[in-house]
This record gives C-alpha cells, sequence and structure tokens, in this order.
C-alpha cells in the first residue's frame, strides 16, 4: 500500500530547540522543573540518568521551550544526533536544553507514536544521520532539516494500530528492564546486608575487629584485579561486521542493552587485546559521569571496550558480582571523585579507579553470596535474551508497518 507523504514541517505546532542556562552544572537544583539534555534521549525510550533540575524563576525564563505530554524529543547535536523518543508524563513539568528538539505535531495529523516510530525506523535515521553530517564536522540537525522530510501519512486510524503494535513490543522490553532492575536492586540490598551491616549467615559468631568481621581484608581494588586496562579508540557502526563496541553511552543506570551496542572493525590481534568478557567490569573514566555507578557494566556478552573506559578483570580472590556491587556504590564514587579533586573535566586514571579498598570476605562466605543471587543473575540473562528477540522482532516488523508493505 502506498501512503501519501507530506512535507512534515506543514503538519507541526512546534518545533525547535531549547537553550542551556547560564552557569552550567552550578544552576542545577534538587528538585523542581526538569532539565531533559541529550543523555536522556535514546530511541523508543527516555533515560531518567543524569535528569538535572532547575527552579521555578529558571523554568520561568524559559518557558519557551517548555515540554507538553505527548511532546517528540529529538536529539540534534553531537554523538546522540537524531535519537528519538517520547516524554514520559511522570517527568513534566521540563524544559529542553539547546541539544534536544521538540517536535510537537497537530492533533489529528500525526499521531506522535506513529511518527516517534517512522523516525527510529532505518529509513529515517538513515536519513537523519545523512543530512546531520553534511553541514560541517560536528553532526547537528537543523529546524529546517526537519521541516523539510517528507513523511508517510496514512490515515490518524491506522497511524494509531501501527503504534499500538510497536508498543506492545516496548511494552514487554520494558516491563524486562524493569524486572532486571529489581533483581539487580535485590542482589545490591543482600550486599548491604551481609558486608555493610555485616549480618550475614552466621555473624552472632564473629567476633569484630576495629568494627570489621575477623577474618576480612580491607584491599584495594587493583590488588584482587589482575587485569587492569584502557579501551580501544574506534568509530562505532551498527551495520557493519565485527565485534560488539561497549562505550560510555551504552552503559545506563548499571544496565548494558546489548542489542543496542554497535560494532566497530578491528583486526583479530587487537580485538583480543581490547575484548571484554562475561565477569568483566568496566567504568567510565572520564567526565561528568566518571566513577558514578550508571556508568559502571558488568559484562555479560563478548565486546571490545571504547577508550573512555577502563576494564577490570578480577582474580579468584573476589567473587565479580561482589565486587561490581561495591563498584556500583555511593561509598566508591566518593573515593575516585576525592581523588579527581576539583576538576572542571573529570578524568580518573585506572590507577584512581583501582584505588578504592574494598572488605574481602572469606571465600566460603563470597560462595554463599554467589549462590543466593546467581539465581537472580541466570534469570538477567534470561531477560536480557527476551529483550533481544523482542528487539529484533520489532525492528524486523518496524519496516514493513512503516512502508505499507503490512496493512493493519
Amino acid at each position: 500500500m502506498s501512503w501519501p507523504s507530506v512535507r512534515l514541517g506543514e503538519h507541526l505546532v512546534k518545533l525547535g530547540s531549547g537553550v542551556t542556562p547560564r552557569g552550567g552544572d552550578s544552576v542545577y537544583v534538587p528538585e523542581g522543573t526538569a532539565l531533559i539534555r541529550s543523555q536522556n534521549v535514546y530511541n523508543n525510550r527516555f533515560h531518567n540518568n543524569g535528569l538535572a533540575y532547575i527552579s521555578a524563576a529558571q523554568a520561568e525564563k524559559m518557558k519557551g521551550v517548555t515540554v507538553n505530554a505527548g511532546d517528540i524529543l529529538l536529539n540534534i547535536t553531537g554523538d546522540s544526533v537524531a535519537r528519538c523518543c517520547g516524554v514520559p508524563e511522570d517527568v513534566l513539568p521540563a524544559r529542553v536544553n539547546q541539544h534536544v528538539m521538540i517536535i510537537r505535531p497537530c492533533p489529528g495529523s500525526f499521531d506522535p507514536s506513529y511518527l516517534i516510530y517512522q523516525l527510529t525506523g532505518p529509513f529515517f535515521q538513515s536519513t537523519l544521520l545523512s543530512i546531520a553530517g553534511s553541514g560541517g564536522t560536528r553532526k547537528a540537525l537543523t529546524k529546517a532539516m526537519i521541516e523539510r522530510l517528507e513523511m508517510p501519512k496514512p490515515e490518524i486510524g491506522e497511524q494509531r494500530r501501527i503504534a499500538a503494535i510497536l508498543s506492545a513490543y516496548d511494552d514487554l522490553i520494558e516491563n524486562n528492564r524493569r524486572r532486571i532492575a529489581l533483581l539487580e536492586e535485590a542482589a545490591r540490598q543482600l550486599y548491604k546486608e551481609w558486608f555493610v551491616r555485616f549480618r550475614f549467615p552466621g555473624y552472632e559468631h564473629v567476633e569484630l575487629v576495629d568494627g570489621v568481621p575477623a577474618g576480612w581484608e580491607r584491599q584495594a581494588i587493583g590488588e584482587v584485579a589482575d587485569d587492569i586496562s584502557y579501551g580501544y579508540t574506534a568509530s562505532a557502526d551498527a551495520n557493519i561486521d565485527g565485534p560488539k563496541f561497549l562505550r560510555i553511552t551504552d552503559i545506563v543506570k548499571g544496565q548494558i542493552s546489548w542489542p543496542d551496542v554497535p560494532r566497530c572493525p578491528i583486526d583479530e590481534r587487537k580485538a583480543a587485546r581490547f575484548a571484554l568478557v562475561p565477569g568483566d567490569v568496566v567504568v567510565a573514566r572520564t567526565g561528568a559521569t566518571t566513577g558514578w555507578a550508571r556508568r559502571i557494566g558488568r559484562v555479560r556478552e563478548p565486546a571490545v571496550f571504547a577508550s573512555y573506559l577502563v576494564r577490570f578483570r578480577f582474580t579468584d580472590l573476589i567473587n565479580p558480582t561482589l565486587a561490581a556491587i561495591f563498584m556500583e556504590s555511593e561509598s566508591y564514587k566518593a573515593m575516585v571523585w576525592a581523588g579527581i579533586g576539583g576538576s572542571a573535566q573529570p578524568n580518573a586514571s585506572a590507577q584512581l579507579l583501582a584505588k578504592p579498598k574494598l572488605l574481602v570476605p572469606p571465600q566460603q562466605l563470597q560462595e554463599a553470596f554467589a549462590r543466593e543471587v546467581g539465581a537472580g543473575q541466570l534469570l538477567i540473562d534470561v531477560l536480557m535474551e527476551q529483550i533481544h528477540g523482542l528487539s529484533r522482532a520489532r525492528d524486523l516488523l518496524l519496516p514493513r508497518l512503516m512502508n505499507g508493505a503490512i496493512t493493519v
């Protein structure tokens, strides 16, 4: 079926990017009006990681870039250019900064969810990335570029039916992600109970010496890891052959969405040198997310890793899950940032990331902990595999629905 195409700009109520408040991080407040930035916008998914907030006074100054329910968010600059999603209502009230564009379709003309799926489909992703790179060294999309897009426009009921089918896949994917988050939180709470509050099995019969159970040792991360390495500098491309290429931006709240991780060209020698294997832990070493839990990832699939990450591979002295949970903690982040100091552009060396000390309990207790969280880890692997299958099915279906090859 062939649908009529229309010029997108003629069917929008609003199209425009926001502004970034002067003062950078210094103007952000603990709570208030949300300021949506490019790091919050992923294809078909909004991430709360790094969501900033501004005061009521600042929000009033930015009322011209107010985000409404049903608005579409599009990243327009940098490496995340062309990523697109809707805005969750629980994020509102909100504004956007200069790197994010608001797209607000005319009611009855375009269904917002349909439009998002069109913009995140292979045809328009390829188109947007192509035109974004045509104007200079920095990728950027302009208002005029978006206005000129020729968008297929089935009748509104058809749009809603298409969006409902694709949304069913995304709802299942999101449900799995929520279950994964709950399982990981359960493991973190067990860690705190056993290794922070010291209420582990048999704790009643263990003496505390200087506030630490007898027989436990405090050791630096570097002392229980036999491989600490920087990553590889390369360009990523989702459509080439090669190993998956894990970057800082692929780690969100400690979770890695493996189906979304791009690939990179690399020869066998370098692939072996920069290889990740299940059990490894990678940590962001530069930027505002250095050492933060949302940028620490546990590796579950083979890959290579980018230069802004540091790989930790642990010895038999420590269970990898136990080490990873410690490195996701606020105490680890605080130790790293104490070493960084007040730098405007935080940058942690591998040595600094390996310096914080953790308590290493006896092997028997580590093994008991691994058993307790092991079932949850296995379920996480199953859920991740389901996410992969659902994502693959959705991505195969999406272009066929969007070009009218399949009608609903």
